[in-house]
């Protein structure tokens, strides 16, 4: 499936019919051939509260939304990268609250203090160092989903 920043999710390119993966330049690839998978193009936070979701991922972590229809919201997160929120729906892959995703910040220890003090729970303190690959943390949404900011060491 080709993604396309502001195309409703599901959709297919006409040009990828076969069900493949579009390979754009710097995806950093993890496979190569045909099977090449690049970097995910969009992460999913299944939502009770579509409305409520939309307002934390808009202002308290101060994404940028860029489309929405009706049961989904799209946020900008550059180099073509988008984060969905979806409405909790009857289809399987809607059908439940879920997602973990990682965040990359240049000082994590100022960013775990400003979510803080914006009234995100915290739910680690600081883990981790430059011999473990840097530092990370894990707070919990407006929800209750996990989410972690990781500093690369």
């Amino acid at each position: 499936m080709v993604c396309r920043l502001g195309s409703p999710l599901g959709q297919r390119d006409a040009a990828s019919q076969d069900g493949g993966v579009s390979e754009r330049p710097g995806n950093g690839s993890a496979t190569s051939g045909a099977s090449a998978l690049g970097w995910p193009c969009w992460i999913g936070v299944v939502a009770d509260d579509l409305d409520r979701q939309r307002r934390f991922y808009r202002d308290v972590l101060g994404f940028t939304e860029i489309d929405d229809g009706p049961g989904w919201v799209q946020f900008d997160f550059g180099d073509g990268r988008l984060v969905e929120v979806i409405q909790r729906s009857d289809e399987a892959q809607y059908d439940a609250v879920r997602c973990q995703v990682g965040y990359e910040v240049a000082d994590i220890a100022g960013a775990r203090d400003a979510l803080v003090a914006k009234g995100v729970e915290a739910i680690s303190d600081l883990l981790g160092d430059a011999a473990a690959g840097g530092r990370w943390c894990y707070f919990r949404d407006s929800e209750g989903n996990v989410f972690e900011l990781k500093e690369r060491g």
